[in-house]
């Protein structure tokens, strides 16, 4: 009980300070003395009242008070303006950027979509380490034949800030793709990108297994199937059509595209009832434990989404 109400004490304030720190614009050096004051006043304050019964009431309200304004700090900590290695902060017109691609995306026009994670800044005085995200757009044939996740890509291109057309009702793309932490594109065509070099890692492994799932469930499917069949399995809803959009939302069903706590809740029971067929696993529930890394490695396949993290971890 006493656990629940600590983390109760910790998390509360601390999304209500980003709550508040996104509605109301707070500067960072505000957020950072708002900060380090609680945090001084706490250290005071429970120096101050040990062995005192009254004071503790106070300190805990300074506990409280010190994760709310964390909250407010680490928003303003994110915010691009605010990281002085961005890339976005040095680029400048014949620039080149050097990232490794973390994502890819089949788009629905002559475009396919790939996510790089900047590495460093070429331009023609000196090379100058940066980071930050940067979306790409990058012909299809192009990004489907030569790229996979974990090339080294060097980029020459105008790099343009991701903005909303303010049409009355439209859907707020700049904030959604902001809290990515994704606010500059760029359209790239043959000759302004090359690869130049490989980083194998971990999540390049598990993405480039989700890739070569995608191309199966396109050869063995037709195209509406494999869309779905894609967004139900990989929670990737990139291939799906507006008709089939607008069926899933008007029939209020568009969260059982999104991979999360129901996909995995089945996944587990059918994974769980397979190994508990077998004899040496049913020995002291060895079938529960090889269930939970199936679970993780599915979590891993599909991105490590927060809806399937969250819903692998419980």
């Amino acid at each position: 009980m006493k656990k629940a109400k600590l983390a109760i004490q910790v998390t509360v304030p601390f999304a209500l300070g980003i709550v508040l720190s996104e509605l109301l614009q707070v500067a960072q050096v505000i957020a950072m003395g708002l900060w380090l004051t609680s945090c001084l006043a706490l250290l005071v304050a429970n120096n101050a009242s040990k062995g005192v019964f009254a004071a503790r009431h106070f300190t805990g309200s300074l506990f409280i008070l010190a994760f709310f304004f964390s909250g407010m700090f680490y928003v303003t900590f994110q915010q691009v303006e605010n990281q002085s290695n961005h890339f976005s902060n040095h680029f400048l017109p014949g620039n080149q950027l050097v990232g490794r691609v973390v994502e890819m995306q089949e788009g629905k026009g002559s475009f396919d979509r790939v996510l790089l994670e900047t590495q460093s800044l070429l331009s023609p005085l000196n090379t100058q380490t940066v980071n930050g995200k940067l979306l790409v757009h990058v012909k299809k044939e192009d990004a489907r034949e030569t790229i996979e996740v974990g090339d080294v890509l060097q980029v020459a291109a105008e790099v343009k800030s991701i903005q909303n057309a303010n049409n009355p009702g439209e859907f707020n793309q700049e904030n959604f793709m902001r809290f990515k932490g994704i606010q500059h594109y760029a359209f790239i065509y043959p000759t302004q990108w090359e690869k130049i070099d490989h980083a194998a890692g971990v999540m390049s492994f598990w993405a480039n297994q989700r890739n070569r799932m995608k191309e199966k469930l396109n050869e063995l499917l037709p195209p509406n199937q494999a869309a779905l069949a894609t967004a139900l399995s990989l929670g990737d809803k990139s291939l799906l059509d507006r008709a089939t959009r607008a069926s899933f939302a008007n029939a209020g069903a568009m969260h059982v595209l999104a991979v999360s706590g129901l996909h995995v809740g089945i996944l587990l029971f059918i994974i769980q009832w397979i190994f508990s067929k077998v004899p040496f696993l049913r020995k002291r529930n060895r079938f529960i434990i090889a269930a939970l890394l199936l679970i993780w490695c599915f979590a891993f396949l599909t991105g490590l989404s927060a809806s399937v993290v969250r819903a692998a971890g419980m």
